[in-house]
């Protein structure tokens, strides 16, 4: 059975287990005394609706849907910060790139991809003889260079050593991750430094895998909530190979703005994430 077999087996498996998913979000309500949620208010009232993604798989598919292969040892050190993109580089859901500029003193090099329909992560690390520890700001561009919306873009590895691998992760909403997307890397020194002007601009082209870029599926769940006074509607939850999003929105008739929520999911099997 190949990967894409593998993926829909589990994805029909994960059909019948929504019930389940229920049953723990009314768990969850229950136990909601003995959990902290922090709201701040306001005057008025509001609607807000809230997009939260998780920094680990719900499912992990990926360990499911793919064929063992020896681990890349230095994209699973990069990982260990998500149990899910571990899990992505253990079952080879990893493009390689090996994608190098050079300008200046510095080499930039793209390295690997990980990706799915709605999430993009870009390893990549620098080289230079004249710079110690170089850092980058990340902007994301359409294939013709033109700034894009709908998306965010998260980056860490600050102060690591050039030769490290660092990761920038970008998230779309509305719309499903573009087949190509230009990827800005502008650098700059070591944060101790006076002088934060960039040094240099790399610009790289990034083509994704369609069989990566494809996957994912939404779950509709349309289930309220009262917490500390307010409505709030877990709306749908949607599952990608590499992450899981839970849909949030509250009510009109509420006295406080959402500004953060502590929570977790259960699968049918007790796994909690």
């Amino acid at each position: 059975m190949n990967r894409n077999d593998e993926f829909t087996e589990f994805m029909k498996e994960l059909d019948m287990g929504v019930p389940e998913i229920s049953e723990s979000i009314q768990r969850g309500s229950r136990r909601k005394a003995r959990r902290k949620f922090l709201y701040q208010p306001l005057l008025g009232f509001a609607t807000v609706f809230a997009l939260f993604v998780l920094s680990v798989n719900l499912f992990a598919p990926v360990a499911y849907a793919c064929s063992k292969v020896p681990v890349l040892k230095e994209l699973a050190k990069a990982v260990t910060f998500s149990r899910s993109l571990s899990d992505a580089v253990e079952n080879a859901y990893v493009q390689e790139m090996n994608l190098k500029q050079t300008q200046g003193d510095i080499t930039a090099e793209i390295a690997y991809l990980i990706v799915d329909q709605k999430q993009v992560n870009v390893f990549y690390r620098f080289a230079s003889e004249r710079y110690d520890k170089l850092n980058a700001y990340c902007n994301v561009l359409d294939e013709d260079g033109k700034d894009m919306e709908g998306h965010s873009v998260s980056s860490g590895g600050f102060g690591l050593p050039n030769e490290e691998l660092r990761c920038a992760t970008i998230d779309f909403y509305e719309n499903d991750v573009p087949g190509v997307l230009r990827l800005q890397l502008k650098v700059f020194g070591d944060f101790e430094s006076e002088n934060r002007d960039f040094i240099e601009v790399f610009d790289f082209s990034l083509e994704f895998d369609p069989e990566f870029t494809a996957k994912g599926k939404v779950y509709t769940v349309n289930q309220t909530v009262e917490l500390a006074g307010q409505i709030i509607t877990i709306e749908s939850l949607e599952v990608y190979p590499t992450h899981a999003r839970v849909n949030v929105a509250d009510a009109p008739e509420n006295t406080a703005w959402l500004k953060g929520l502590l929570f977790y999911l259960e699968t049918e099997k007790g796994e909690v994430f």
